[in-house]
């Protein structure tokens, strides 16, 4: 007895006479299929007068089988019997059993794997992939309520009963199903297809059946876009990517795919199965329950179905009959050599619009009426005085209002900063001006540049602003190294006074919808104290904060959670979501916030390379540590430390909010004790870090001028070895890299990372991270990585 389930010879399940054998009750007709261990039939009762439609009968071998491959199978018997009343599964018809043969009897599935026949459509839609979807969901979400966990879904085991329909659409292979124990139990067998594996069997930890739903987020993946989102030559490449959820939708087909699916998507894809999506909380997102048909049909996956025909084309082995357990064959892989994953990554949107499908949430004309469309002249309000910095397509001067404003004579009226925009500088930067203004104009924070007005000519874009004398953070703290009269002070305190009030603003903008999207030491404002005082003539000391911030030229409006899908900002402030082209939302300023802090601290980024591909690669895997020095020394205080590791978090449901941030130790500690931590040090290395990363490009080139001034100035260009093609301020005036063709060797595996292994003999010994140079345990922060 198995599981409650009695298998006797020749009665199974108790639907024939005692003593029946399957020779008497079915006839075999053709054979379609054999493996190791049996062969697969069509059949068909011998009395059609009770069933004329045929079956498939597996013949299994008892004779050939070990033990405990023996009892494998009466557990999968078993199971079959149990999920009988369940649609969109193969369905046990009958079984019989002697002491050299097993007859399985279950549904014939004449259509094939569901990815061969898409493989062969001319017409397919989004509307297709989520009918289909719907149906894999609505499965595991029946079994999972059992609490029965599937463990090798997989493209070959998705079959269709007859034509390509998504009610035909029948999960298959339960070998490795197993229940999950009772009361919060786990399982902890390593089994399955390696390509379409969670993360968490890769590690060798327990898990439960949320690994059928990442399995089937890389199926979904497939269905959407034509490819599984990890390959690798190797097996230790692919657990690294895996380990990662290094993946991105970055691919021109992944255009045609909405948000909402791509939202969908990245919520099965977690590396951490507690924030992983199960089928029913799937089933209840956006893409099920707030996308009409006729929006999804109108989404043409053609270009996806020519990358499913290629992957389809190129698959070596076909499943065989049973599906072997890699208990042996996972290793504990923990990334390390970050720079072995040279995949492509688009650093900016070739389409030209900024969220394309949220274009109707996102307009920003409408939002300017009330500046847009003024009659008066720039000329007639304002008087420019200094030129302040120059750009490639703006330039920026000092003004004064020549009319003063209520209670204020002439002479008194403040200095302000007007933002000039050529109109034929083309429709992209003008797109970007209206967003940035539309943007800015309803937001009001002390700690913030604040727009005054707007206006156009015939000529150019007039965006008037709060003129902030003072330079960046970054600027700020390069010139305290190179000042000669006094000690160079910088403290843990002074980092602290830096970055409260940028968590203060950010914590505002947030709560108004806005990402901010270019956050950085750059475009942090120090105020000078004297300049701002002497505005006050005479009152008391300002309390203004000193820092503000400022650019908003790439900040959007957040229409809904994880709606933000363009790669934008400077690398090495920019989130893994945003870098994989994983629709994002505010939590991508918190990743930014997490890495200046970082680098105020240390002097370093912590993520550092001499090529933008090289830096996306180590971002994309979001493993980082503190430097030596750092580390269980005092170099910095624990608070300090605890909330960078809250904001350096891969996965963006696990990192801290702006509110979150400010509620934390460090911002309660005693100002004397951070006064005495000294960050000086860190100076000259932030310094070396400016000149260094000169070579790594700014992936969006922003309106705001960061030249200096001069008439006809350009900026003299240079060629990275990367082939990027940077101006002396490292700004992208072009892009000429050619994708590398990158084909690791590897001495573990030769076998294809799609396909089980038949023989476990045959696998090559599996190294263990010592011997593979690799770190044994796993840091804070990566903890959902490994």
């Amino acid at each position: 007895m198995i599981d409650g389930v009695t298998f006797g010879e020749g009665n199974a399940l108790g639907i024939h006479p005692e003593g029946k054998t399957f020779s008497d009750c079915y006839t075999l007709l053709q054979r379609i299929g054999s493996g190791s261990f049996g062969e697969v039939y069509t059949t068909e009762l011998k009395d059609k007068s009770v069933d004329s439609s045929q079956y498939a009968c597996k013949i299994i071998d008892r004779t050939k089988l070990k033990k405990e491959s023996d009892l494998t199978v009466f557990r999968e018997l078993a199971i079959l019997r149990d999920i009988r009343d369940l649609d969109n599964v193969t369905r046990l018809k009958d079984c019989f059993v002697t002491k050299t043969h097993v007859h399985v009897v279950q549904t014939l599935c004449r259509g094939g794997d569901v990815f061969e026949q898409l493989s062969k459509q001319k017409t397919y839609t989004e509307h297709d992939a989520r009918d289909l979807a719907r149906t894999l969901f609505s499965v595991m979400e029946l079994l999972h309520l059992r609490r029965l966990a599937h463990r090798d879904l997989k493209p070959e085991n998705l079959l269709l009963v007859s034509r390509m329909q998504a009610s035909q659409v029948v999960v298959a292979d339960f070998g490795m199903a197993q229940y999950v124990p009772k009361s919060g139990g786990f399982l902890s067998t390593r089994c399955g297809t390696p390509a379409f594996v969670a993360p968490e069997v890769v590690a060798g930890r327990h898990y439960n059946t949320q690994v059928d739903m990442w399995s089937i987020g890389t199926l979904l993946f497939m269905l959407l876009g034509g490819k599984p989102p990890f390959a690798d030559t190797s097996f230790q490449g692919l657990f690294r990517k895996i380990q990662a959820a290094d993946y991105d939708f970055s691919a021109p087909q992944w255009k045609q795919v909405s948000i909402p699916a791509k939202q969908c998507l990245a919520s099965l894809l977690r590396v951490d199965p507690y924030y992983r999506a199960t089928a029913s909380e799937a089933l209840q997102s956006a893409w099920f329950t707030a996308t009409t048909d006729d929006q999804l049909r109108g989404n043409d996956l053609t270009s996806s179905v020519r990358e499913l025909k290629s992957w389809v084309a190129k698959r070596r082995f076909k499943s065989a009959v049973h599906a072997v357990r890699l208990t042996s064959h996972f290793s504990r892989f923990v990334v390390k050599d970050h720079s072995s994953l040279l995949q492509k990554v688009k650093a900016w949107d070739t389409d030209g619009d900024e969220d394309k499908s949220n274009q109707k949430h996102n307009a920003g004309t409408p939002l300017l009426s009330q500046w847009k469309g003024k009659t008066q002249n720039f000329d007639e309000l304002y008087e420019i005085q200094d030129e302040i910095a120059r750009g490639e397509h703006c330039t920026v001067y000092k003004c004064v209002r020549k009319k003063p404003t209520s209670g204020k004579k002439l002479g008194d009226q403040e200095t302000l900063a007007v933002k000039m925009i050529p109109r034929n500088s083309g429709s992209d930067v003008e797109q970007a001006v209206l967003h940035e203004v539309a943007v800015m104009q309803n937001l009001k924070h002390p700690a913030m540049v604040q727009i005054v007005d707007f206006l156009e000519d015939t000529s150019n874009y007039y965006v008037i602003l709060e003129h902030v004398p003072g330079v960046s953070v970054m600027e700020h703290l390069m010139r305290m190294q190179l000042q000669k009269k006094k000690p160079v002070s910088f403290t843990e305190q002074d980092a602290r006074a830096i970055v409260e009030p940028l968590l203060q603003v950010i914590a505002y903008i947030h709560g108004e919808g806005v990402v901010h999207r270019d956050l950085s030491l750059d475009n942090v404002l120090m105020v000078d104290a004297d300049a701002s005082q002497g505005d006050t003539k005479g009152d008391k000391k300002s309390t203004a904060p000193i820092v503000k911030l400022c650019d908003f030229g790439l900040a959007r409006r957040v229409p809904a959670p994880r709606s933000v899908t363009r790669c934008c900002g400077q690398p090495l402030y920019m989130a893994p979501e945003v870098v994989k082209h994983i629709p994002y939302d505010q939590s991508a300023d918190m990743w930014s916030i997490g890495v200046l802090l970082y680098m105020l601290l240390c002097g370093t980024p912590p993520f550092a390379a001499a090529t933008e591909k090289e830096l996306f690669a180590k971002i994309r895997l979001g493993k980082w540590a503190f430097p030596p020095h750092i580390v269980n020394t005092g170099a910095i205080s624990d608070a300090a430390e605890e909330l960078v590791r809250k904001l350096l978090v891969p996965e963006p449901l696990q990192r801290w909010t702006a509110e979150e941030a400010l509620r934390c130790k460090w911002f309660k500690e005693d100002e004397s004790s951070l006064s005495s931590i000294d960050l000086s040090k860190s100076l000259p290395k932030l310094r070396d870090l400016k000149s260094k990363f000169k070579s790594v490009a700014k992936v969006v080139m922003k309106l705001t001028p960061t030249c200096g001034p001069g008439e006809g100035y350009k900026r003299p260009s240079i060629r990275t070895p990367d082939g990027l093609v940077m101006d002396a301020e490292g700004h992208m005036l072009g892009k000429e890299v050619e994708l590398e063709a990158y084909r690791a060797t590897t001495m573990f595996f030769s076998e294809d990372p799609e396909q089980k292994v038949d023989d476990p003999a045959k696998m090559h010994k599996v190294q263990t991270n010592d011997e593979l140079g690799l770190p044994g345990s796993q840091t804070d922060s990566a903890k959902h990585i490994v």
